[in-house]
């Protein structure tokens, strides 16, 4: 609701949304307009670094953060899907992270910003990312001059338990058949094995490893994983006849 409120305020043509806990560097806003400006119907995300235990970064100048964060730093956890080094935008909009992402003003507005009815810690940015790909819209993945730092600070108590509803609320909306699991897409584990055909220009077949995995059991019937060179390059919904949008429209 707060980030609607901001957007219906908004008067400038590109819209950044950032978290209130990142440091971002000088070059931040010329690295997302200049992403936004290269093609149209997206939305660029930007890479985030987050810390394990608290840091004071007041009076490090930005050059030098990194550095001072090197032993506390967890890389973006959208880095083992290849996400950074992709030449193109992707159509898994699911992959959207709010806290560091731009959008054409007149384009978030299309999509309506953001479903008010998620109340509390999380998936109201999951949601938008589902409806980006649903409405065509892709999702570029940037780091050069974006690097973000998220400080490290205490949880809110009941984080898990709206995490817990507001997924529900997710696979309700969106009828994803995973039983009753919380199964966030950006965090799946990559457990998988790769079956490769030697006859180049066929496609890249893949089967789960579902011992290795309980999450990945659950999901078996309903996802594709593209494999490239033993890289997950992109996980894909299978259409099936109960698995469709709210619109009527087969889900991507």
């Amino acid at each position: 609701a707060a980030r609607n409120m901001g957007l219906r305020q908004a008067r400038g043509a590109v819209t950044i949304l950032l978290d209130s806990d990142l440091v971002v560097p000088p070059t931040f806003v010329a690295a997302h307009v200049a992403a936004l400006a290269a093609e149209e119907k997206i939305g660029v995300n930007s890479y985030v670094y987050r810390t394990e235990t608290p840091m004071d970064v007041a009076n490090v100048p930005f050059g030098g953060i990194h550095a001072v964060l090197a032993d506390v730093l967890i890389p973006d956890h959208r880095d083992r899907f290849n996400l950074f080094e992709r030449p193109d935008a992707i159509e898994e909009g699911y992959f959207l992270d709010s806290n560091a992402v731009s959008f054409r003003t007149k384009d978030l507005m299309a999509l309506e910003g953001f479903d008010e009815t998620f109340i509390g810690w999380g998936h109201e940015d999951t949601d938008l990312g589902y409806r980006m790909g649903a409405r065509g819209f892709k999702l570029r993945f940037i780091k050069t001059d974006a690097v973000a730092y998220h400080l490290h600070h205490p949880l809110v108590e009941n984080k898990e338990a709206e995490q817990q509803v507001n997924w529900e609320r997710m696979r309700l909306k969106w009828r994803l058949q995973l039983d009753d699991i919380y199964v966030p897409l950006g965090t799946l584990p990559i457990e998988i094995a790769a079956i490769r055909s030697d006859q180049p220009g066929e496609p890249v077949q893949v089967r789960l490893d579902l011992k290795a995995s309980q999450t990945l059991r659950f999901l078996a019937p309903y996802v594709q994983l593209d494999v490239t060179d033993g890289i997950l390059q992109a996980i894909r919904w299978c259409q099936s006849p109960e698995r469709v949008m709210p619109t009527g429209q087969p889900q991507p």
